[in-house]
């Protein structure tokens, strides 16, 4: 092959590299990803064992708001190595425990069905009778009262 040609499978490189990386990054940044996968556990920073400078346990929680991860440092305070050492162990186990169950920076608030089915019967008649209409365009059905 001469200098400055290419060959008849350099471009379904090019083409399978590109397909690979757009599929690495769709899955990389997916909305399918569930939040309680999306955190990085707490740990802690020790600024080298020095306890003239502040300690901190460091994590990323997962904001619903802001749909991305949020950093969160904590001070660990203690007199001795040891003090601050059990302090931070203890805290890191628990703050590991809540993002491995779910728990969330800034949760969305969940609306308040407006009908539910433990609704006491005078409260749905009158919720059906405020929608009617509503409800009868939805299911495709025309009342006389209402067309």
């Amino acid at each position: 092959m001469k200098k400055g040609q290419i060959s008849a499978f350099e471009p379904f490189f090019y083409l399978a590299a590109f397909f690979v990386a757009a599929v690495w990054q769709k899955a990389k940044h997916s909305e399918l990803m569930e939040p309680e996968k999306q955190f990085r556990e707490f740990r802690l920073a020790d600024s080298g064992g020095d306890l003239t400078k502040r300690w901190f346990v460091v994590g990323y929680v997962w904001s619903e708001e802001k749909e991305k991860l949020i950093r969160k440092r904590i001070e660990v305070t203690g007199s001795t190595v040891k003090a601050r050492l059990s302090a931070a162990k203890k805290l890191c186990e628990e703050l590991n425990t809540q993002l491995r169950s779910g728990a969330v920076v800034d949760p969305k608030p969940k609306p308040k069905p407006l009908f539910h089915a433990e609704m006491p019967i005078p409260e749905a008649i009158d919720y059906f009778l405020m929608h009617q209409a509503e409800i009868l365009v939805a299911k495709r059905f025309c009342a006389k009262a209402i067309c």
